[in-house]
C-alpha cells in the first residue's frame, strides 16, 4: 500500500485548502489533489476549512496513515498531507 500511496501523493497536483473544498481553480479532470501542512496547527485550520474532522491524539490527526488523511469532496479525493518527504513513504 505505501508505494501506490506514495505515487498517488506524488501525482496529486498541490492546492489551496480553499480550491479543494469549492473546485474552483483545481486543474482540469483532477481527480485527485493535495493540500499539504507543516504542524498540528496548520492540519486543524485545514481541516476546518474543509469541513472535516480535526481532531488530533498524541500528536497524530485521527485516521491519518503516515501523516495523511484522505477525502472525498465533490467527487475529487482530497490528500490532506504533511510534506511528501516527511510522511516517511
Amino acid at each position: 500500500y505505501d508505494p501506490a500511496l506514495k505515487a498517488e501523493l506524488e501525482s496529486a497536483p498541490l492546492v489551496h485548502a480553499s480550491q479543494a473544498r469549492n473546485g474552483n481553480g483545481l486543474p482540469v479532470g483532477a481527480t485527485s489533489v493535495r493540500v499539504e501542512y507543516l504542524n498540528n496547527r496548520e492540519f486543524e485550520s485545514v481541516s476546518r476549512h474543509l469541513g472535516i474532522m480535526d481532531n488530533i491524539k498524541a500528536n497524530v490527526p485521527r485516521t491519518a496513515y503516515h501523516g495523511v488523511v484522505t477525502v472525498n469532496i465533490r467527487n475529487v479525493q482530497v490528500h490532506v498531507t504533511l510534506p511528501i518527504q516527511q510522511t516517511g513513504l
